[in-house]
């Protein structure tokens, strides 16, 4: 699994001791998994039929690696994404920029506005935030989307199990 990437949430424990709860964000020969590493060292692998839900920790998407001495760590990926929902979402409004080959989706729950896209620099992987426009509507977002030549494609679901929309 080294090289793959990962969900991470990274819980600093009094006394400096470092645990890391990850998931893959792809599958492996079909299956997701999770880790829990200890202090550098992975002290459970185990299959992950559904969503995790990181409740503590600092959370990142990263590829896991092996260090030259011999310990794994974490490369965090160029984006901040949020926690995946472990429940899926619906009717979220995805547009597509085809000159840039990039998506791009947003919707509001409640108080929180939720955007989603997928680029070269996510590998094509949907990544979800949680965002705050401030003085912004999530209309005036699309409409600056729409501006830079995304073009709305539909309304579709967020599933929880494959972070992906169908």
């Amino acid at each position: 699994m080294i090289g793959c990437p990962f969900e991470v949430s990274t819980i600093k424990e009094s006394g400096g001791k470092i645990t890391i709860l990850a998931r893959t964000l792809d599958t492996v020969n079909g299956k997701h998994y999770q880790l829990m590493i200890d202090d550098n060292v992975c002290v459970s692998r185990a299959e992950s039929l559904d969503p995790v839900h990181f409740s503590n920790g600092e959370y990142s998407h990263s590829i896991l690696e092996l260090g030259d001495d011999g310990e794994l760590f974490f490369a965090p990926l160029p984006y901040r994404p949020s926690q995946y929902p472990i429940v899926d979402m619906e009717n979220i409004e995805v547009y597509y920029n085809l000159a840039l080959n990039k998506t791009w989706a947003a919707c509001k729950r409640g108080l929180y506005t939720y955007v989603f896209y997928q680029n070269s620099q996510t590998n094509h992987r949907l990544v979800m935030q949680k965002v705050d426009f401030k003085n912004k509507s999530v209309a005036d977002a699309i409409n600056e989307k729409c501006n830079k030549g995304y073009k709305y494609t539909g309304t579709k679901t967020f599933c929880s199990k494959t972070l992906a929309f169908k």
